[in-house]
């Protein structure tokens, strides 16, 4: 059925439940209806039968599969709400009244005008804070990286408030301890890491007190023209991927297992073995995890200052993703920085199958398919070398870099994904380390080479063929551009 189908259909449900514009309670009752209800804008209420939510349903997914700008600015859960109420709001007013077959495309209109409106009205400007893990910040020194700016958890008390209105919620006493909070939330942080309070401070202290209790840093980022439920995933996603740029640009793989938001699934700092004989039980053994990296913030800023040319792509490539308009390639900047997700994730991933299967991704991803033929392309391109030429030589002999490729595509990612490897203790550290081995090399000049590369944003195989900084630039086919005298 199109879509002025289900709009009639729909319509004629509502003014079958609303005979004269008011809920038939007895017909309600008759087919023992669960309440779905929406109070439209004057105070009337419109009921939505099963048969009815299923015609929303249906215009729903026509309505939000058929607008592009509307995918990307609201979830379809949130959709589907609003257009709900948007359908109440019109049959409640009488602007749906009885919709014949040659004016619904008129009721599609009037829908998909006043969906615009409300969606205008609901997309606002949002400022997230998101506790994280990074070694960038200490006391008094920020990092920025692109949208996103990290702060120590103390230096983010000093710089962020409360709306006003905050101020005066609760009793007196809780009103009293309000106009303090920074000062209670520090000292409660204080004692919090001595192990010596019993409960939360009053006041706002307190409902800060559990985010703000785990987590030493504090990022901050502002998103612009979504709903709110979309704006926090939006918010979330770009945090972690300016902790996954950090995290390539330190070249320790483990950063990236360190370097999450807080509300990422994370592993522990240490874990405990108890192993014994059947004789009995031995003593508990403990060790730190991959997570427990210890560069130190001092080591971590070094780091990252002597990688600045590559954190300063990465900016790039985050801020495009709030405002496409700011890059000049955003299509390849969002090309790179989902390798760069896989990238971290096959890093974060503790079973080495999976993790070949992600690495493996992030090669795909960024030479935009082709399979094991089109990275080797974009491989031998960034390496300057041929497919047959020596490249790594392992515990195993010496590869070259058509073998190394072979060996994660095809041996290592496909045949996972695919199921030809199901043994569950089929060993794969070596091939997970020579994964690890090349995928951030791969990252890393692929950014680089992207920061002067002039040819379309439509190329979604460019990565195959740009030129290294330095060199000629490209039109995107590999033929290099010569300035004419």
């Amino acid at each position: 059925m199109k879509l002025h189908e289900h709009v009639i259909a729909l319509v004629e449900e509502l003014d079958r439940v609303h005979p004269r514009g008011v809920a038939n309670q007895q017909e309600l009752k008759t087919f023992n209806e669960q309440l779905n209800f929406v109070t439209a804008d004057n105070g009337k209420v419109r009921h939505f039968t099963l048969v009815a939510q299923k015609k929303l349903r249906d215009i729903v997914t026509l309505l939000y599969d058929n607008n592009p700008d509307w995918k990307t600015k609201i979830e379809h859960d949130a959709f589907h709400d609003q257009t709900r109420r948007c359908i109440a709001n019109l049959h409640a007013s009488g602007q749906l009244a009885n919709p014949r077959a040659d004016d619904a495309y008129q009721a599609c209109q009037k829908i998909g005008d006043r969906l615009e409106q409300q969606l205008t009205d609901i997309a606002a400007t949002f400022v997230h804070h998101i506790p994280c893990w990074t070694d960038a910040v200490s006391p008094g020194s920020d990092f920025v990286m692109g949208p996103v700016t990290f702060r120590a958890v103390d230096d983010w008390i000093d710089w962020v408030d409360f709306q006003p209105a905050a101020y005066r919620v609760g009793s007196i006493d809780e009103q009293q301890a309000n106009k303090d909070w920074k000062g209670l939330l520090k000292t409660w942080r204080a004692a919090a890491k001595q192990n010596e309070v019993d409960g939360p401070p009053a006041g706002l202290a307190g409902d800060l007190s559990s985010a703000l209790s785990q987590c030493p840093a504090m990022a901050t980022v502002t998103v612009n023209g979504y709903e709110s439920v979309l704006s926090k995933k939006v918010a979330h996603a770009v945090t972690q991927a300016a902790l996954d740029c950090m995290s390539l640009a330190l070249k320790t793989p483990n950063a990236f297992i360190f370097q999450i938001v807080g509300s990422t699934r994370a592993e522990p700092f240490r874990w405990t073995s108890i192993v014994g004989t059947p004789e009995g039980l031995g003593l508990p053994g403990f060790a730190r995890t991959r997570r427990a990296i210890d560069l130190g913030s001092k080591r971590t800023r070094t780091r990252l200052a002597n990688a600045a040319p590559l954190l300063d792509q990465g900016s790039a490539m985050l801020t495009s993703l709030l405002t496409p308009t700011s890059h000049q390639h955003p299509e390849l900047a969002n090309r790179w920085l989902t390798a760069l997700q896989w990238l971290a994730e096959g890093c974060r991933e503790q079973d080495d199958a999976i993790a070949v299967a992600k690495l493996g991704s992030a090669l795909d991803i960024l030479a935009a398919g082709g399979k094991a033929k089109g990275i080797t392309t974009m491989l031998e391109n960034f390496q300057h070398v041929s497919k047959d030429t020596p490249w790594i030589r392992g515990p195993r002999g010496e590869l070259n870099l058509g073998q190394v490729v072979k060996a994660i595509y095809d041996s290592g990612r496909s045949q996972i994904l695919h199921g030809t490897h199901y043994q569950r203790l089929k060993r794969f550290e070596e091939l997970r380390e020579l994964a690890r081995l090349i995928v951030p090399q791969a990252l890393i000049e692929a950014a680089m080479r992207l920061a002067v590369y002039i040819g379309p944003d439509s190329e979604a195989t460019a990565f195959r063929t740009m030129t290294p900084p330095g060199s000629p630039p490209t039109d995107g086919s590999g033929i290099a551009i010569v300035p004419q005298p």
